[in-house]
């Protein structure tokens, strides 16, 4: 707990490298985008791509970037587009004449178009369609007549690689740091915190279908709706040693982020005895727990030490406490919430 305040404050009083909101024109950073619809089968379902279209709902998550206003597939030359006639959101190298191309650019939270969110989902579950148009000025938007179903969007920062989920945070003790010093070189501690890599799901329900890696965490003992979430943390390479790593966990305010805590709303970590494999790994085939590392309440900050090593993989798994817990959560680094690694140097 003292630990978890002192990395507030640092962060409070430093220079802090972390995910925020772009600007339309900045291409270091890359995204995935998630549809909110409270109380539907679109709530949290990533945006996908599917031959020439965008969708929603899908297992895999793509990640987005923006450049000079324009929105492509990341890792791709595929320019994502608004059919003018049919609103469809589409992608591809070679939009024709008149698609709607810009300005798309990322709000506090979500995905624009020309300042305005006007997504519209048409189709069933799982093969959802992606409208860029209010039903209340396109009615009739759907190709079977229906206005379709509007929803939010919420952006998810990742990195520039195709595996992380998300990017690292640094802070260091002190309040004017040398903008050219290296963080293994600095005079003063550097507290370094990790977002997983890796937050990969195995749910009962599914129990040969591998979930691959998502943005939110999810733990359950709830009857019909048992799940566990495995977690990695990529712990880089630097020239000094590592003194001290934790686990923190840090709940999300009210109101700020999609979540949900029922029963104990509690979680143990173990660490596990051999390496995720996100493509593979299900509820029927996981690799086994070690040894227990602690029980958090999902309800309040708390962190505990764990053993690390520069430059290597640590990677754990989270399971229920109770007979009837469930432990929801979306995973950012701005506000920092969900499960994180610190390493200290």
């Amino acid at each position: 707990m003292k630990f978890f305040a002192a990395v507030a404050a640092l962060a409070a009083a430093c220079s802090i490298v972390e995910a925020r909101p772009l600007s339309a024109r900045e291409t270091s950073k890359t995204f995935g985008v998630l549809a909110i619809r409270s109380g539907t089968d679109l709530q949290y379902a990533s945006f996908y791509t599917s031959d020439g279209t965008i969708k929603v709902g899908g297992t895999e998550d793509v990640s987005f970037v923006i450049k000079n206003d324009v929105l492509y597939v990341a890792g791709t030359n595929d320019i994502v587009y608004v059919d003018p006639k049919t609103r469809q959101v589409k992608y591809g190298v070679s939009p024709p004449s008149g698609a709607i191309t810009k300005t798309w650019s990322l709000g506090s939270v979500d995905l624009l178009l020309d300042g305005d969110v006007y997504a519209t989902v048409c189709g069933s579950s799982g093969d959802y369609s992606l409208y860029w148009g209010s039903a209340s000025k396109y009615t009739g938007l759907c190709p079977d007549g229906s206005d379709g179903q509007g929803i939010d969007t919420y952006v998810a920062y990742t990195t520039t690689s195709s595996s992380s989920k998300t990017s690292s945070t640094k802070t260091t003790a002190t309040a004017t740091p040398k903008p050219k010093a290296l963080a293994a070189e600095a005079a003063a501690p550097t507290v370094t915190v990790l977002p997983p890599n890796l937050i990969v799901p195995a749910k009962e329900a599914s129990p040969t279908s591998p979930l691959h890696s998502q943005y939110t965490g999810t733990v359950s003992s709830v009857k019909s709706s048992n799940a566990i979430s495995y977690i990695s943390f990529d712990v880089p390479q630097l020239k000094s040693k590592a003194k001290a790593c934790k686990l923190i966990w840090t709940p999300p305010s009210k109101g700020s982020l999609p979540h949900h805590f029922a029963g104990e709303k509690s979680f143990s970590i173990y660490k596990i005895k051999s390496p995720i494999d996100e493509n593979t790994l299900t509820w029927a085939k996981h690799p086994a727990r070690g040894d227990k590392v602690a029980t958090f309440d999902a309800t309040k900050a708390d962190s505990a030490a764990v053993s690390c090593s520069w430059g290597q993989k640590e990677q754990f798994v989270l399971l229920p406490v109770g007979s009837n817990d469930e432990v929801n959560w979306f995973q950012t680094n701005n506000p920092l919430t969900g499960i994180n690694f610190v390493v200290t140097d």
